[in-house]
């Protein structure tokens, strides 16, 4: 009732406007009769209706346009797993809770109860249940139970469920009134910027009122947040009574931390997929590298864990209750299934699967489908194994990397290898809190823009200074700024390498390809970042064509021609460099090649070939700085230090 008042405001809020609107132009003709008109009094009579009816558009837009399409997860049959369904069907009889009318799987760590059509769904028991694989990776039966069994306490809230369908489906209404941008936000932004000085007026005018009015949608937004939550909240507390009741409120607990901890590890794993997509190479199956991730985590881990989660405050707007009240709520409850009452309930819950490894991997495959699209055709598809093996080679090296550079953000960008051996017995270690090449990112990031604004300005084009990091638009200035950020960057990079140069000696000094291959890369760090600067001002005149002279044909063409150059000097110098053979690397005979694999010049355009190389370059000598951190680390003795 409360949101449903909330949104009659908004509709109210929408017809003031539009009445508002419909009878000044009533009055129109009146004030045209009586006026005397020119350029001024044509802005004050035409004004006030053109700002109502854009205001008037604009709140109202959003009803009319299509609620996003919720993606469908992975539906399993009773052919394809009849155990689960037999389970998920007794589960259901004890419980009293009406069966599912489809079983869904997804890499969520997660379960969900859901009405399947929702507005159809009001008036039938068509329920939808949606179990993460994450989580039967993760528990054994009696753990899945509990899970299943809070879903199954939703399913009982038959009116419940329904209210809340409603409410958040009013909630919803509010977040796209509030908050939605589209095309035509874009167009009344460029037309106010590109207009007359009276379109500027209208417009301006118009788009402070309609931000005044999502200011005050947004206020209904929060308060209907905060009713919706209150309301949720209350279901979560009666679906744990659900859960209790089956296994037990020391189980709710221990599912509660459990949950918590896979969470963790599923972060974990999706960024181990996703340096595995970066170098276009993906695992078939997700949840090995779950797996994988989650053993990793040590009792000390999960005690932190646990007592994170104690600690967890609550919030007005939060849809679940904190972990404590959950445990408060369901503390002392006996249930028929409760820990150690039968040995099969013990088992992992994976055993509710005929073929859980497949079902994991052709959910891992919809998954990445729908995630990179067409994108997938180019990846290599490799068995999960495979993949593993692949990372656990990965992890070698990063994990000595941070041991050697802790909290340094990729230092192979500026770290060289000292030249000669160490002088004295005494290696000097900075010790920081913070990652010491912020300044470098912020600096590069600087010099990058500005060098892409006195290109286009020396192009013939104009700018806007704020977009380029530049106080004015004058070529004179652009430039002067221009140079200053470059020195500065080189400035820092010649700190950040005194200021660490000493632990070169820390990481290994024998002679190898690996040493040599890094050495070689290093040498062009300087030359590097200037393929940089001219790969991204090529890419700012490309975006920009319109607003060259000629739409800056000749110029492009010969700012393309310099970048090859560039990117071609670069790599010439890698000719005759013997790149190492490490495992996770492409095999290639020289440095050149590894960079330039895959790399068709007749097809690619300039800016995707030095893309790709610049891409290579950063990891082939993260890679190598890594591994040789990793021999320096094992041919180490333990040593004792002072602090």
């Amino acid at each position: 009732m409360a949101l449903v008042l909330l949104q009659l405001i908004y509709l109210a809020l929408v017809g003031a406007f539009a009445y508002a609107t419909y009878r000044y132009l009533l009055f129109l003709p009146v004030m045209l009769a009586d006026m005397n008109i020119n350029f001024f009094t044509l802005v004050l009579i035409f004004g006030p209706p053109a700002v109502g009816i854009i205001t008037t558009f604009f709140l109202f837009k959003p009803l009319l346009s299509r609620r996003p399409k919720e993606e469908e997860a992975l539906t399993l049959s009773e052919t394809d797993a009849p155990t689960l369904h037999a389970f998920v069907r007794r589960l259901c009889t004890v419980l009293r809770a009406p069966m599912p009318s489809r079983i869904e799987v997804d890499l969520q760590v997660n379960a969900s109860a859901r009405l399947r059509r929702p507005w159809l769904s009001l008036v039938t028991s068509d329920l939808s249940l949606r179990i993460g694989l994450p989580l039967v990776a993760g528990m054994n039966v009696r753990q899945l139970s509990g899970v299943l069994a809070h879903e199954f306490g939703h399913f009982t809230q038959r009116l419940g469920m329904r209210l809340y369908f409603l409410i958040e489906s009013i909630r919803y209404w509010f977040a796209r009134v509030a908050y939605e941008r589209d095309q035509w936000d874009e167009w009344l932004e460029e037309t106010q910027r590109g207009g007359g000085w009276r379109t500027k007026l209208i417009l301006a005018i118009a788009s402070g009122t309609v931000y005044v009015s999502r200011a005050l949608l947004r206020g209904l937004f929060h308060a209907g947040n905060w009713v919706s939550a209150w309301f949720s909240r209350q279901m979560e507390f009666d679906a744990d009574r659900v859960q209790a009741a089956l296994v037990g409120g020391g189980t709710v607990e221990e599912v509660l931390r459990e949950i918590r901890v896979l969470s963790g590890s599923a972060e974990s794993a999706w960024t181990t997929m996703s340096r595995g997509w970066h170098q276009r190479r993906v695992g078939d199956d997700y949840i090995p590298v779950l797996r994988y991730r989650n053993a990793a985590v040590t009792e000390e881990d999960r005690a932190r864990v646990a007592e994170y989660a104690r600690e967890e405050e609550a919030e007005r707007g939060s849809t679940h209750p904190t972990f404590l009240q959950r445990v408060e709520n369901v503390k002392g409850m006996e249930g028929i299934l409760p820990a150690g009452a039968a040995r099969w309930a013990e088992a992992p819950a994976e055993c509710l699967f005929e073929d859980f490894e497949g079902v994991c991997r052709k959910a891992t495959q919809l998954h990445l489908q729908r995630s990179v699209g067409e994108e997938l055709a180019a990846a290599a598809m490799l068995p999960a194994a495979e993949f593993l093996e692949e990372r656990r080679v990965e992890d070698r090296w990063r994990d000595a990397m941070a041991q050697t550079f802790p909290l340094l953000t990729m230092p192979s960008r500026w770290f060289q290898l000292p030249e000669g051996p160490l002088e004295g017995d005494t290696i000097r270690v900075y010790l920081t809190g913070e990652d010491e090449t912020a300044k470098y990112w912020k600096l590069l990031e600087e010099s990058l823009n500005r060098n892409g604004g006195l290109e286009f300005l020396r192009a013939g084009g104009r700018i806007d200074p704020l977009s380029f990091s530049l106080s004015d638009a004058r070529l004179e200035v652009a430039e002067k700024e221009a140079a200053e950020s470059r020195q500065a960057l080189r400035e820092e990079m010649a700190r950040l390498r005194e200021q660490y140069r000493s632990y070169g000696y820390l990481i290994s000094q024998e002679q190898s390809e690996v040493r040599a291959a890094y050495l070689a890369l290093s040498d062009e760090q300087e030359k590097l970042i200037e393929v940089r600067h001219a790969w991204v001002a090529l890419r700012v005149m490309k975006q920009n064509t319109k607003f060259l002279p000629d739409n800056g044909g000749e110029l492009i063409q010969e700012r393309e021609g310099r970048l090859w150059a560039l990117a071609d000097g670069v790599l010439e110098r890698w000719e005759a460099v013997p790149a190492p053979e490490l495992d996770g690397m492409a095999e290639a005979e020289t440095l050149r090649a590894l960079l330039a694999t895959g790399a068709d010049r007749e097809s690619m355009s300039v800016e995707d070939f030095v893309a790709q190389m610049l891409e290579r370059a950063d990891e082939a000598a993260e890679r190598l700085l890594g591994e040789l951190c990793a021999r320096g680390i094992e041919k180490r003795a333990p040593a004792a230090v002072d602090s």
